[in-house]
């Protein structure tokens, strides 16, 4: 199952959008799990950690300060349509932890071009796009998303049936 994703190939339309959201490397990777989609689980929401509280655990992570170094820019897959003010304005501050910018696919550019896939074909760009980050931060509780991008990055160079472990700069 790990290697699942193996199998699966964006169709090259995706994939360039994909190259084309993509910081130069080496960059960094997020999920910041911010989205209202889960507002049906009450525990989910009062745990939900901020943009703000993200970023200063990120930057006391020392271990994650290694992976970052050389690392200018942060890859956010978040949708702009945060509802919470104070996320919203720090995401539109694009300044992330370490010094970096943060950066965003285009969400109109995927939303004209895919039309009803949109949500889908972005999940697909963020996919890609984290799976190639020097480092990733991610939420693998409670997302199916993050849990992909665990296995995707654990078992990249492994194509045997050992275990698959996440590498030091997946979080």
């Amino acid at each position: 199952v790990a290697h699942f994703h193996r199998a699966l190939k964006p169709h090259p339309a995706i994939l360039e959008v994909a190259k084309r959201a993509a910081p130069p490397k080496p960059y960094g990777g997020v999920h910041l799990r911010l989205e209202d989609d889960l507002r049906g689980y009450a525990a989910f929401m009062r745990s939900r950690l901020g943009v703000r509280t993200n970023f200063e655990l990120m930057a006391r992570t020392k271990a994650l300060e290694a992976c970052a170094a050389g690392s200018t820019k942060l890859y956010v897959a978040v949708g702009l349509d945060v509802s919470n003010r104070e996320d919203k304005k720090l995401l539109r501050a694009k300044k992330g932890p370490f010094g970096s910018t943060l950066v965003f696919k285009d969400g109109g550019e995927i939303a004209r071009r895919f039309g009803e896939a949109a949500a889908s074909v972005g999940a697909i760009v963020d996919t890609v796009v984290l799976a190639d980050a020097a480092y990733y931060v991610g939420y693998a509780a409670l997302s199916t998303f993050d849990r992909t991008l665990v296995d995707i990055r654990a078992t990249r160079d492994q194509w045997d049936a050992r275990l698959a472990r996440p590498d030091n700069c997946t979080f």
